[in-house]
């Protein structure tokens, strides 16, 4: 009977030190402005399944007149298990960077053929997830107008 309740207070204890800190610092991710010619997206929880991913990025196009465009996003942190997906809708090739502003990390450097689509996972490149933070996307033609669809998401787990 004393080690059943020496286990139960233990288990007890052990769930109260993994989910007090996890509900205190559910609402503490800020967005905040880096640049102010770059829209900031604040990361929306999913409804589906709100404990799992976010969006961090709601599908948005991102077309311009010029050979270049750029975007921002924020990974909040616990949050670093990231998918961006893009498809270049344009007539001529698009580099795409995607970089972390505080370290200057580069974690997507990518050259998108006309009419392809491109999907990046955190988990292939970096199985410990992204840094949370403020993110900076980069779109680049040297021939023609950008035309970028752009969507990203980030889950607290690898699956």
């Amino acid at each position: 009977m004393m080690k059943q309740t020496k286990f139960i207070v233990l288990t007890l204890t052990l769930a109260a030190a993994l989910t007090i800190p996890a509900i205190i610092n559910a609402d503490s991710a800020e967005v905040t402005q880096t640049e102010s010619n770059l829209p900031i997206v604040t990361p929306v929880m999913s409804t589906e399944s709100p404990n799992d991913f976010i969006v961090i990025v709601p599908l948005t196009n991102y077309s311009s007149t010029d050979t270049s465009a750029g975007s921002a996003f924020v990974v909040p942190g616990g949050f670093g298990y990231g998918k961006l997906h893009f498809h270049n809708l344009g007539k001529g090739a698009v580099t795409v960077t995607v970089q972390h502003v505080a370290t200057g990390l580069e974690y997507v450097a990518v050259n998108i053929a006309p009419g392809a689509e491109y999907t990046w996972r955190s988990s292939t490149q970096y199985p410990q997830g992204m840094r949370s933070g403020d993110y900076n996307v980069q779109f680049h033609s040297s021939t023609a107008a950008v035309n970028v669809d752009f969507d990203g998401y980030a889950s607290n787990s690898v699956t």
